[in-house]
């Protein structure tokens, strides 16, 4: 991966009208110069970007199994008269806050058992130091070791296929955060489950 990308661009891809800020130049997945806030510029980018990794894939899970859950899910599952799946807005019954504490306390766990993990020494780890070589010494955010579909080298076995495939990642998981709030709004304001009235389901 070649550092800098974007580095002679002096407004950002994703708002050709705002300033594209510094850290922001194209180098990493996902990096369009969308900051608005100045983040990338006060807090550290590898954190910043493992966090939104985390998030992301928590997303796409979520944005797939909220209408599953409310689709095939049982009705003392759900919440109230609608039976709407939990949720903070939305509200909790006795069970399901049990069953949604204990699912948050296991990525909890998980989150606290690899936030300093070490993964230089794994397979994809290995690749993934000699792929950002050029640009720092971590390797890449949200790296588990874990393919066992190989589905990583689907855009080719090199540092371009596999960013390739970050990207894509990174712009879903980005959408499934959008949609996953749009779920939660919907369902907060009209009381009523996100797969009623709508064309989708």
């Amino acid at each position: 991966v070649q550092a800098g990308r974007y580095a002679e661009k002096e407004n950002s891809i994703a708002v050709p009208f705002l300033k594209r800020p510094t850290n922001l130049d194209g180098t990493h997945a996902g990096d369009v110069g969308f900051d608005p806030l100045g983040l990338s510029e006060r807090f550290d980018m590898y954190t910043m970007m493992e966090a939104e990794i985390r998030h992301a894939r928590l997303a796409m899970l979520a944005v797939v199994g909220w209408p599953l859950s409310e689709l095939a899910g049982p009705d003392w599952m759900l919440h109230g008269p609608n039976h709407i799946a939990p949720s903070v807005l939305n509200g909790f019954d006795p069970l399901s806050f049990i069953a949604t504490a204990a699912i948050f306390g296991g990525f909890g766990f998980f989150e606290y058992k690899t936030s300093l993990r070490r993964v230089d020494d794994k397979t994809l780890g290995k690749k993934h130091v000699e792929d950002m070589a050029n640009v720092w010494k971590y390797g890449v955010p949200g790296d588990y070791n874990f393919d066992p579909l190989n589905f990583y080298s689907m855009f080719g076995d090199d540092a371009a296929g596999r960013k390739a495939m970050r990207e894509l990642e990174v712009s879903h998981g980005r959408w499934a955060m959008v949609g996953i709030t749009f779920f939660a709004m919907w369902e907060a304001l009209t009381g009523h489950q996100i797969v009623e009235n709508n064309m989708f389901f």
